[in-house]
């Protein structure tokens, strides 16, 4: 459904029976093949229940849940903010505002360092109670059998 190509164009998509272009411009992906009066059409359509244009689903799509999400997660995982909002930059352009699933991504990797700085600081609470107790019977109290782990040796008697 969607190819990438060099240039502004980013996808070619086929929309009511012709191949659409969608490209970045001015830093947000639009349909270029539609017009303003079109797309305000198509938009008060959507807006009543009615199916949207698949160049409009093509950019929703990639905003909500672009094809390289995984590498964002990656990037997110082991701190690297700067390199996934880079590549979220370069996927839809600098003024896109992540939505959806890589919204979610990225508003709980900054609950995430929030948090571990909290922890670092001494701030966040203290652990539960059954997080720090010990795990198990303790052997050196009672064995398996609930008695003592070593009995006490036998003295011999003299005879």
């Amino acid at each position: 459904m969607t190819e990438a190509i060099g240039g502004d164009v980013l996808w070619v998509v086929e929309c009511c029976g012709a191949t659409h272009r969608v490209g970045r411009v001015g830093g947000v992906l639009v349909p270029l093949d539609h017009d303003e009066a079109e797309l305000s059409r198509e938009s008060l359509l959507t807006a009543l229940g009615g199916p949207p244009l698949p160049c409009l689903r093509a950019i929703e799509a990639a905003v909500r849940n672009p094809a390289n999400l995984d590498e964002i997660r990656a990037r997110l995982d082991h701190g690297d903010d700067e390199g996934a909002a880079a590549l979220v930059t370069e996927l839809l352009g600098p003024d896109a505002e992540p939505e959806g699933a890589l919204g979610e991504l990225f508003t709980e990797a900054t609950e995430g360092r929030i948090g571990h700085g909290l922890y670092r600081a001494g701030l966040a609470d203290p652990a539960p109670v059954w997080a720090t107790g010990p795990i198990g019977p303790r052997m050196d109290r009672a064995g398996r059998r609930g008695r003592r782990h070593r009995l006490p040796k036998r003295t011999v008697t003299p005879r």
